[in-house]
């Protein structure tokens, strides 16, 4: 049956192939548009024209990058639900896509009680793709229950592209071999019974003591968790990213996106296409699109004529894969005959235009990679098409503690180690194709294939299965000896990544410029997290996929040692961003059983080094807000100070924690407010206020936006038992001589009309107020270094010796022989104070936060509940960092804390309670802290004359004031504050 034309001026038609779907309407931005059943939001849009889908909070045009669900820059709203991926939903009859909607939920609320699914399988695959498949199928022949999850529409990945119900093949005959392969094999995959699950999105997993692999997803927006004896990750690669001015333009993509529309949904990404980069995938892309129809300017490919490559390569090529050198070659003459140019050793240098692309500029380049001037060409185009590579996506191993090493050669990515059968450190977990470093689709299927049998092998106990692994170890070394030869055909003198120009931007998320990156490395970020903290490079929807690779390279230049993986950030959950409905899960009671335990300091080694390291007048142990404010206060006072940390500065408590300038008291904490400990806690509150507006002082005085607001906070009830709990919080905090007004809940809706109607009243203090603890860090240090202070990371204290007017302290690296020492060691300041027999009761408490995408809608105070634990601001981006001091679990098997699912879902289920618009925001990352619980300390030692301790919670808020106070006790000074109730003696 014949199908009516669908509308589309970008539409294409291609021999064999022939619509099938049946037109429908859907509006965009109030216009109409004709779309075809089956074929996503991002095709139609593509089809008529239409550019830029999102914009970034400050304001730039963004449209579909990838194409695959790894950018989040085709995110738009659909029927008022926000964040929807365009090219991963399908279109609807009468489906509303907004493309500037608001991130406010609309319709009914969102179901806070809906449990967790549950599921178990043998093997466990995440990808669809190639590698993903031929796992599977090998697996299944083995007799493995076996479960695909993939986050597209349907199976098949970046190589197969399946076509879309969209369309079919004219007569049932597939046109060319890789639509033939992708349908054969995903056949056989169904055929052996193998669940594959579509649309799914995995966005957690953790190894269990167990041996088994927990995986949290999400299908149809439910969380339904997996418990595995072996998973495979397959999740294939992404295009790498090509930083020149423009390449954020509207109309600007990846090859693989051009790929997609073209393949899978017969539309071109563009009337006037310039496709640009390195490699066989470029030609074959615009080759394809030129057969179809779509106009191809030119295609500029990096490598020179024949690359590095000799007779013996081309050689390896013909005797290993004679069809795809056929294919290559058919590439060419198809360009050739349509009067597509192909400038060999030329690369894209910019991109111009307005509202989207217009013009692109090629340059060639010499034998050092460099442009040559006087060489530059321009085209007039309406899109770009970038292909210089591709990075694995190897955030899921990263997550599950996978060993990883710094691949160089491949784009300074970090790729997990493993074994010839894909075996990575963590016991049952797999990695196999492009997951592990590209290689292409062939090595890709041999890798899954060789994953399939070893996971079968292991769990039939039966290593005769691995026998049948031995043709596809034979294909892995035809196909990579022809990858090498290839490489050598296709090789150039560009750095890879390339070093880009300052007023370029890295961070296609954040729009952090270059230069901004090379001024904190400049400033002393050895790191990716610090150059994260210092720019927000990293921090948005694509979760540092684009920009982590460019920083490697920047800190690698920067740096005489060889990049390693300890530059890079830990894997954190979620993977992808997630919205809030889908993972938000109410708790009667909150998940956040008991004080903690003790720090252990551990067993000092046998021997340590006898180095003498120095003579200081004062050693502070402990580089975080406190320590470092002690530290730049007695350096102002003339003294000589060395700063020790185990780790590196602001790295724990102090970085880690949600920026909160805390002036009401966190009476969720406390389910008593009468007793003795919420007493002690509440005896800090009068210097909580005064150092919220030290903080601010501090930051006029270094000139540096730390982004200080004192806002004022709110502190809601929402039913009787809050309401009786949050008069006697303001009962406490108004004798502490405390500015609180207690309001009813329309006064509080009238101050922040997004406020949920079940509010019933709140306090306010106009002295609450937020910081960004990221930039305060980089600041702190710049100010202490400048004082003179000398700061010491990854030093441990083993043992503390007193000797007359000065001690030995024994560390990792050598020793210390300070006069005096403050031990400002936060969760590890016990530890510490046992090494001179003072007991000091500290309990760790490591906890988990939160943030998500930003938004512009605004949050102007600082919220908090008088009960349940949440606490809530947002961040001068439009982000919502969320807190409360939720439990997060240390892994047994990773040995490292990390976010648990229940307190997860508590703190966002909280948070909507009270703010019940934002159900469809995304969570785009959470991270872990080693916070402590302890009776306020600021104190000389009792047993030990010259030795201080301070420690007390809410040392982020505290640590202007608490380091003006142990400064003062240092220099035999009267402090400003009496500090006699927080003496060690009182305590013990």
């Amino acid at each position: 049956m014949s199908v009516p034309p669908v509308g589309g001026r970008l539409r294409l038609r291609r021999d064999g192939i022939e619509p099938c779907g049946e037109p429908i309407d859907i509006v965009v931005d109030g216009a109409r548009l004709q779309a075809a059943s089956g074929e996503t939001v991002a095709a139609t849009m593509a089809a008529h024209g239409l550019g830029a889908t999102s914009r970034t909070h400050q304001g730039e045009d963004r449209s579909p990058y990838c194409g695959m669900g790894v950018c989040f820059e085709c995110r738009v709203t659909i029927d008022g639900r926000a964040g929807q991926r365009a090219c991963l939903t399908t279109v609807a009859p009468g489906m509303t896509v907004e493309t500037r909607g608001s991130a406010l939920a609309r319709g009914d609320p969102c179901d806070l009680d809906r449990a967790d699914a549950q599921e178990a399988c043998s093997l466990l695959i995440v990808g669809a793709g190639p590698a993903g498949l031929c796992a599977a199928e090998a697996a299944a022949r083995e007799g493995l229950d076996v479960v695909v999850l993939d986050e597209r529409p349907s199976p098949g990945g970046q190589y197969f592209k399946p076509l879309a119900s969209s369309h079919r093949f004219a007569g049932g005959r597939r046109p060319d071999a890789q639509y033939r392969g992708g349908e054969d094999l995903l056949k056989r995959v169904q055929a052996l019974g193998v669940r594959i699950l579509s649309r799914t999105l995995v966005w957690d997993a953790e190894p269990a003591e167990s041996g088994h692999v927990i995986v949290r997803s999400l299908v149809d927006e439910r969380v339904v968790i997996w418990t595995v004896r072996r998973l495979v990750i397959a999740t294939g690669a992404f295009e790498r990213a090509w930083p020149v001015p423009g390449w954020t333009l509207p109309g600007v993509m990846a090859t693989g996106a051009a790929q997609t529309l073209s393949r899978a949904y017969q539309v071109a990404p563009g009337s006037r296409v310039l496709v640009a980069g390195n490699g066989p995938l470029n030609l074959q892309v615009a080759a394809d699109l030129a057969a179809a129809g779509g106009h191809v300017v030119a295609v500029a490919e990096a490598a020179a004529p024949g690359g590095r490559a000799g007779v013996g390569d081309i050689l390896a090529m013909l005797r290993t894969r004679p069809d795809l050198v056929w294919n290559g070659a058919r590439y060419l003459a198809q360009l050739a005959r349509r009067g597509v140019p192909v400038l060999r050793g030329h690369v894209l240098t910019r991109v111009d235009g307005a509202a989207r692309a217009e013009r692109a500029t090629l340059a060639r380049i010499g034998a050092d990679g460099e442009q040559l001037p006087g060489t530059e060409m321009s085209f007039d185009i309406d899109a770009v098409c970038l292909g210089y590579g591709l990075s694995p996506s190897s955030e899921l191993s990263r997550l599950l503690g996978c060993r990883q090493v710094v691949d160089a050669a491949g784009g300074n990515v970090l790729v997990p180690e493993r074994d010839a059968d894909g075996r990575t450190s963590v016991s049952g977990v797999f990695v196999a194709g492009d997951a592990a470093g590209p290689l292409g689709a062939h090595c890709a299927m041999a890798q899954g294939a060789l994953a399939g049998i070893a996971a079968a092998a292991d769990l039939r106990d039966d290593l005769s299965i691995r026998v049948r692994g031995a043709p596809h170890r034979r294909a892995l070394r035809r196909e990579k000896k022809f990858q090498r030869a290839l490489w050598r055909v296709f090789s150039t003198p560009l750095p890879v990544p390339p070093m880009p120009a300052p007023d370029v931007l890295l961070c296609r998320c954040e729009s952090v410029p270059v230069a901004a990156v090379r001024a904190a490395i400049a400033g002393g970020a050895a790191d990716i997290p610090a150059v994260k903290r210092a720019t927000r490079c990293g921090m948005g929807r694509c979760q540092g996929r684009y920009c982590t690779p460019l920083l490697a390279s920047l800190l690698g230049a920067a740096s005489a040692e060889p990049i390693s993986p300890t530059i890079f950030m830990r894997g954190q959950a979620p993977v992808r961003p997630v919205p809030m409905s889908s993972i938000a899960l109410r708790q009667e009671t909150a998940p956040n059983p008991g004080p903690g335990e003790a720090v252990d300091g551990g067993a000092p080694p046998e021997t340590l080094p006898d180095v003498e390291l120095g003579h200081p007048d004062v050693l502070v142990i402990g580089a975080g807000g406190v320590g470092l404010f002690t530290a730049m206060a007695l350096a102002e006072a003339g003294r000589e100070v060395v700063v020790l940390d185990k780790r590196t500065p602001y790295s724990e408590a102090s970085g880690a924690n949600a920026g909160s300038l805390h002036v009401q008291f966190q009476s969720f904490g406390f389910p008593d407010l009468s007793g003795e400990v919420a007493r002690r806690a509440a005896s800090t509150l009068r210097m909580q206020v005064e150092a919220t507006y030290l903080w601010k002082a501090f930051s006029e005085a270094q000139g540096a936006d730390i982004e200080v607001e004192i806002e004022g906070g709110l502190t809601v009830a929402d039913d009787d038992a809050s309401l009786d709990h949050l008069r006697k919080k303001v009962e406490i905090e108004r004798a502490a001589g405390l500015d609180m007004t207690l309001i009813s809940g329309e006064e509080a809706r009238a101050m922040l009309p997004l406020l949920s109607p079940k509010v019933v009243a709140a306090s306010f203090s106009p002295d609450e107020g937020k910081i960004n603890p990221m930039r305060a860090a980089t600041a702190v240090l710049q100010a202490v270094r400048s004082a003179g202070v000398r700061i010491e990371p990854h030093t441990t204290v083993w043992r503390i010796e007193a000797n007359g007017n000065s001690f030995a302290v024994m560390t990792d690296r050598g020793i210390y022989r300070p006069g005096k020492i403050v031990n400002a060691a936060g969760a590890w300041s016990g530890a510490i104070a046992q090494l001179v027999g003072d007991s000091l009761p500290i309990r760790q408490n490591p906890i988990q936060m939160l943030v998500s995408e930003a938004t512009g809608e605004r949050i102007p105070y600082h919220l908090a509940h008088a009960r349940r634990r949440i606490t809530l601001k947002q961040a001068v981006a439009g982000n919502l960092v969320i807190g409360g001091g939720w439990r997060a679990r240390i892994n047994p098997v990773l040995g490292a804390a990390r976010p648990t699912r229940e307190a997860l879902g508590a703190n966002i289920a909280v948070t909507l309670e009270l703010l019940p618009g934002f159900s469809g925001l995304q969570i785009i990352r959470s991270w872990t802290g080693m916070a402590f619980t302890t009776p306020p300390t600021i104190s000389p030692s009792p047993s030990t004359a010259n030795l201080f301790h301070v420690a007390t919670q809410n040392a982020m808020t505290l640590a202007p004031v608490l380091g003006r106070a142990a400064a003062a006790l240092v220099l035999g000074q009267a402090p400003e504050h009496d500090m006699r109730p927080f003496a060690l003696r009182n305590l013990n």
